[in-house]
């Protein structure tokens, strides 16, 4: 890993409560984290910025998380997307999201870090490969 193992994560979840709750443990644990409560700002930061992780939610506001992970990996190929949906949606999700990692429960923190941190570290060992 660099020197600076900091990570970059865009958190896009329009439930308030998740959002800061999944906010306040990444910067605690020294991550970068921006937020995006739709579909719309989260492209826009796709656009400006180049994040180790995006942490979707599914269903938002304004568009479909499947549509907005489409138009990120087709806009930025270095963008690494994990969802977050109800595990009633898996089997649909897995089909057609294009995600690099899906996690069906949004209550598990530290299992959603885990998978962030995974995704995180596979795209790094990608692009220094």
């Amino acid at each position: 890993m660099a020197v600076n193992s900091i990570f970059s994560v865009l958190v896009v979840e329009d439930n308030p409560v998740l959002a800061s709750t999944l906010r306040c443990v990444f910067v605690g644990l020294g991550w970068n984290v921006d937020f995006a409560a739709s579909g719309k700002l989260a492209l826009r930061l796709g656009q400006q910025h180049t994040y180790d992780v995006v942490l979707m939610d599914h269903h938002l506001p304004d568009m479909d998380g499947a549509e907005v992970c489409r138009l990120l990996k087709f806009n930025t190929t270095s963008q690494s997307v994990v969802f977050l949906i109800r595990c009633d949606e898996l089997v649909d999700a897995i089909g057609h999201i294009g995600a690099d990692a899906v996690f069906t429960t949004k209550t598990d923190c530290k299992e959603i870090v885990n998978q962030c941190r995974a995704v995180a570290s596979q795209r790094f060992l990608s692009l220094s490969a």
